[in-house]
């Protein structure tokens, strides 16, 4: 029998995908985990200096605060996320004009979402005394909102150019720009504590919003001057901008949207919860999950962070014959990652957080095994999440974002309406998990 060659329609997983991509996709991969690994160690060592220099009631108003304040800066990911596929679209059609009038367009709808992020700022400074805050944070929990809050809205300002890093493919500067972004709130801490010797909790995390905040927008500034000098057409041309243009960037970015408010609301929405059940103590150790178990999460990213951009390239290129390929690679590599280091982080969950924060808690015999408990839990869950974000990301650049957004939006109504019934139902000794429970339950059926 002779051999006979695939059709040009056919799948073949290992013929597709080859050469000048595949080294591509590595050299992205490779910068991503470079990234993240440069991220996670700031995130860690952030922690453990404001614990040391100001106590445990300032990490958990910043864990909360971090949800609540979560729910603004999802619009700057629903402004980051939508757009790339329709700029890389509009970048890979070969029509300059169609470039232009999209990106341009893209300007106006970020300009309107910045002021959406700020009135949404606003209403969360005002119902700060809904949660449990002791009365002397309260005005510290009003500056850190204001200030991260100026902050996300400057970062939706700018959102069209900086996707522009992703949708040309500039990963590398990409990447790094993000790395000087999550060094700010750790060098102001540092300053703060160990140079100026503010130890007052109230004093120094006034100091540390307002510092943080600005040297973010100083890096942004540069960030943004530095894409609007590599490629010109970048500089806004507000007459360009076209109605239709904006319908078709809603369009599709209204099922994005959705998806990526559902997927981000999770984790914000359990923090509220477990301020309003059970006050800062709970955000103290919910906060040390979250951030533990994320991580699980981010080393997927190392591979799906970039793919909703390669993907609107390639599929514009070769058609859509290759998204089953695709598919399949980036989920064989996030399981042969995000599986292992859950299973590692189930079983190692509490030395692991010894040898972090073990140190620093102000009551580790309580505190230690009541958060090993709920990392063990979040972590089946964070682990569902991690291999659905190849997944995501590739249907997202193709254009199919309609197909699982409404999956999405059924698990996040359903996430904190059983987290309620979960508080209520479970025994006394394991009802602080009612959260994390619920957060990993809907991932499984879902």
């Amino acid at each position: 029998m002779t051999n006979q060659k695939p059709k040009a329609n056919q799948s073949d997983p290992n013929t597709r995908l080859k050469g000048s991509e595949f080294r591509r996709g590595m050299l992205r991969m490779a910068g991503n985990y470079i990234r993240l690994f440069m991220t996670v160690c700031i995130g860690l060592m952030l922690v453990r200096v404001i614990l040391e220099g100001w106590g445990n009631d300032a990490w958990a108003l910043i864990a909360l605060l971090g949800g609540t304040l979560g729910i603004a800066a999802m619009l700057q990911d629903i402004v980051r996320q939508s757009m790339i596929r329709e700029l890389g679209s509009a970048l890979h059609s070969g029509d300059e004009g169609h470039f232009l009038t999209t990106y341009n367009s893209s300007l106006v709808i970020t300009a309107v979402v910045g002021v959406i992020t700020f009135i949404t700022v606003l209403i969360i400074a005002i119902i700060l005394p809904l949660f449990k805050i002791p009365d002397e944070l309260l005005e510290v929990a009003r500056w850190l909102v204001i200030a991260k809050g100026i902050e996300t809205v400057f970062a939706v300002f700018v959102g069209a150019p900086m996707n522009m890093y992703i949708a040309t493919e500039r990963m590398a500067l990409s990447n790094l720009w993000i790395v000087a972004q999550r060094l700010c709130p750790i060098v102001t801490a540092v300053w703060i504590i160990m140079v100026q010797g503010i130890e007052d909790p109230v004093q120094g995390l006034k100091t540390y919003a307002v510092v943080s905040s600005s040297l973010f927008i100083a890096i942004t500034t540069v960030a943004v001057l530095v894409i609007l000098a590599i490629d010109r057409r970048l500089i806004p041309r507000l007459h360009l901008v076209s109605k239709k243009a904006i319908r078709e960037l809603l369009h599709i970015g209204g099922w994005n949207a959705v998806a990526v408010t559902s997927l981000g609301m999770h984790i914000r929405i359990d923090a509220i919860l477990m301020n309003l059940f059970l006050g800062l103590g709970g955000n103290l150790i919910y906060g040390f999950t979250s951030q533990l178990t994320s991580y699980v999460r981010m080393l997927a990213m190392g591979v799906s962070y970039g793919l909703d951009a390669v993907t609107t390239r390639i599929t514009s290129k070769e058609g859509e014959a290759v998204l089953q390929d695709l598919c399949f690679h980036i989920t064989r590599l996030n399981s042969c990652i995000a599986m292992p280091a859950a299973a590692g982080l189930f079983i190692m969950a509490e030395p692991i957080l010894t040898i972090w924060v073990g140190d620093r808690m102000e009551n580790p015999t309580t505190e230690l095994p009541l958060t090993v408990t709920l990392i063990r839990v979040m972590s089946l869950g964070m682990v569902i999440r991690a291999l659905t974000d190849g997944w995501i990301k590739i249907l997202y650049g193709a254009g199919h974002v309609a197909k699982y957004a409404p999956l999405i939006l059924g698990a996040v109504i359903a996430n904190p309406i059983l987290a309620i019934i979960l508080y209520f139902v479970l025994p006394e000794p394991i009802r602080f998990t009612f959260a994390v429970t619920a957060y990993s339950s809907v991932y499984v059926i879902a």
